[in-house]
């Protein structure tokens, strides 16, 4: 490593001109303070110079080593007066080259500034929320398309303002994986989940099955699997009424880990779900090793159904082709349509999730639809 930092140092110092300064400021980011007044077009030329340089081959020892860099662009006195001020925004600029998929440079925009302020704020809120009880968890319903009836739900945390304005999942839930906060967050949903079925039960509503979504971060911690059980007893609930849902991105960041918190799932009696097939690395290789139950057929698939020029339709039938062959179920989420419900049908789907028969409800409104739910559901089939 420290090789590779002097061979970059030294390619760096090579496209500096004389009154230029190059320097490291920690762990692999350098600085190149440009001496005399450049102008944009000069500035970008610069840029693509060293990315060019960096892209070339490194040779460390018996090793050949490639590396590509992100390029942050902050100009004196528009962009910051002092150096603090400048190495900010154009650390604010890098981090947006980073976003735009990394080996590429981008100017420091004011606009920068705003969106790290206000990402600063949220962050602050989503603190206090963690402990301030503003998290809710609403229950949508899974449908058996097969006789009709309700085939248990999805946990889904929902964080409530307290103006009364909703923040949307996929706005604070990246976040919460950036903060370390998501275990916390996946933990609670948990608890709360389990806590409901237990009620609803109570009120003898039967043992509706919960589906419950897990990050990558919590999977592979160390007392994972430990963690999941305690809460299962505390809430007396049975782990063949629960679900796990683990998304492909998940599973694929730890698969040693992942692999082995979801056979000791499994072997609980804990069903897993696979959520969002086909969106990311779709491996053929782990749904024949993983104990894998079943696999959700991402919205994305489910919007293209029978819509020109897509190829939807061949991609859902051979996910669920692909399902039954090797003996898993399968769920569509996000159906939105009859047209899309036949499709899913005769096609071999068996659960259906989605607008059309219901949104995310509330304990107690999910505890009324159940009490309903033959007569709704019947009312969309017809």
């Amino acid at each position: 490593g420290d090789k590779l930092l002097r061979q970059a140092a030294e390619r760096l110092t090579y496209l500096a001109r004389q009154d230029d300064c190059v320097a490291r400021t920690g762990g692999d980011e350098f600085v190149i303070v440009v001496g005399k007044a450049q102008g944009k077009v000069q500035l970008e030329a610069l840029a693509s110079n060293v990315l060019h340089s960096l892209n070339r081959c490194f040779y460390v020892d018996e090793y050949s080593i490639y590396l590509s860099a992100s390029i942050g662009i902050a100009c004196y006195p528009g962009d910051g007066t002092t150096v603090e001020a400048l190495m900010q925004s154009a650390d604010l600029a890098m981090y947006r080259a980073k976003a735009k998929g990394k080996n590429t440079h981008t100017f420091f925009t004011e606009d920068l500034t705003v969106a790290a302020n206000d990402r600063m704020a949220l962050e602050t809120e989503l603190f206090r929320a963690m402990d301030s009880a503003a998290f809710e968890v609403h229950y949508q319903p899974k449908i058996d398309i097969g006789n009709g009836a309700v085939a248990g739900c999805e946990a889904l945390v929902r964080w409530k303002r307290a103006d009364g304005t909703w923040i949307a999942p996929s706005v604070f839930i990246p976040l919460a994986e950036e903060t370390g906060l998501v275990r916390r967050l996946d933990m609670f949903v948990l608890r709360k989940a389990c806590r409901q079925q237990r009620e609803w039960r109570e009120q003898g509503l039967g043992n509706v099955h919960m589906s419950v979504n897990m990050s990558g971060r919590s999977i592979i911690a160390e007392t994972f699997v430990d963690d999941v059980l305690d809460v299962l007893g505390r809430e007396d609930m049975r782990p063949e009424h629960l679900g796990m849902e683990i998304t492909e991105t998940a599973f694929m960041s730890n698969m040693s880990e992942a692999s082995r918190a979801i056979a000791a799932l499994s072997e609980q009696g804990i069903q897993i779900y696979l959520d969002d097939f086909g969106t990311g690395y779709s491996s053929l290789y782990y749904l024949h090793t993983m104990p894998i139950a079943s696999l959700k057929i991402d919205k994305s698939f489910i919007d293209g159904i029978n819509a020109p020029f897509n190829a939807s339709n061949e991609l859902v039938k051979t996910v669920l082709t692909l399902a039954s062959g090797l003996g898993m179920s399968t769920v569509a989420e996000g159906v939105e349509t009859r047209e899309q419900i036949d499709f899913l049908a005769n096609n071999g789907c068996g659960i259906i999730q989605g607008y059309i028969f219901s949104q995310a409800l509330s304990g107690s409104d999910f505890a009324t639809y159940l009490k309903s739910s033959a007569a709704s559901i019947a009312a969309v089939m017809a």
